[in-house]
């Protein structure tokens, strides 16, 4: 129904080129596009490591519905870069440098109730030239979403799997040559990787700090939320028995073994399971 907004890498984002003395000596600055010949073309771009660009991306990507957006969590995520970048250490060549830097934000828009978050890992190349070095970057991660902040679990699901689904496509294999094998490796670990991070990010943690509240509510009320599996509705219950049955007609029985009260029950259990 268009509620959840969830997003994986972002093709309308170009290849980027940090401006220079050089460039600047030909009339190119910030902001501009570059035509390098053979096809490639860079917007001229002053370099935002991961963390720097997941704001930006939230800032103006996510910025619709959101105009009082709080920040509720940002931090850089060099830990889950490290093992890329360990492989660009080992096999960076003298033409090329490069190192990949990852950052994350949390956001909340009180006005819509509503979670956002986004991560990002830039990839900054290096190349040195008789005319100094030249720096490329592009944003080599993204993982995002815009959703209720009640169906927050749910945006965090989708997208730990699409961060683990990451893998290394031919072509891309293709132009790395020798490194393809551990490189795809290092992706695939990197993925999964993010999807530990975003399963175990700011949101996740406000949902469990959340049904924890509501936990210590309800025990103080005496009561419990159970699930009929037969429905999948959740029902509010006395507590205290170790099971709970209802029959056709709704009435809810509690016991202390799990014999079966009668031939009509059926057994609900903990919607906290």
């Amino acid at each position: 129904d268009g509620r959840i907004r969830v997003a994986m890498g972002a093709p309308q984002i170009p290849s980027m080129l940090v401006p220079n003395a050089p460039l600047a000596g030909m009339g190119f600055t910030e902001g501009m596009i570059y035509d390098a010949g053979y096809n490639q073309r860079f917007l001229l771009r002053s370099y935002h490591p991961g963390k720097e660009a997941a704001r930006l991306y939230a800032e103006h990507t996510l910025a619709e519905g959101c105009s009082d957006a709080t920040v509720v969590d940002f931090r850089d995520r060099q830990d889950l870069a490290a093992a890329i970048n360990e492989v660009f250490r080992r096999y960076n060549s003298p033409f090329a440098e490069q190192e990949l830097h990852a950052g994350e934000i949390s956001r909340s828009c009180p006005a819509t109730d509503h979670a956002q978050y986004v991560f990002a890992g830039t990839l900054l190349s290096r190349i040195p030239t008789p005319q100094g070095i030249f720096a490329m970057w592009v944003m080599n991660y993204l993982f995002a979403f815009d959703a209720p902040r009640t169906e927050a679990a749910d945006a965090l699901a989708v997208t730990r799997r699409l961060a683990d689904s990451l893998h290394v496509t031919p072509e891309w294999a293709r132009m790395n040559g020798g490194l393809q094998g551990r490189v795809s490796e290092i992706v695939a670990e990197t993925g999964t990787a993010i999807a530990k991070t975003v399963s175990d990010g700011y949101w996740q943690a406000q949902r469990t700090r959340e049904k924890g509240l509501e936990g210590y509510g309800k025990a103080i009320r005496g009561v419990e939320e159970v699930i009929d599996p037969l429905t999948g509705r959740k029902i509010e219950i006395v507590s205290g028995a170790n099971h709970a049955w209802i029959d056709p007609r709704g009435r809810v029985v509690g016991t202390d073994t799990d014999t079966q009260p009668g031939i009509d029950f059926r057994q609900l259990f903990s919607a906290d399971r």
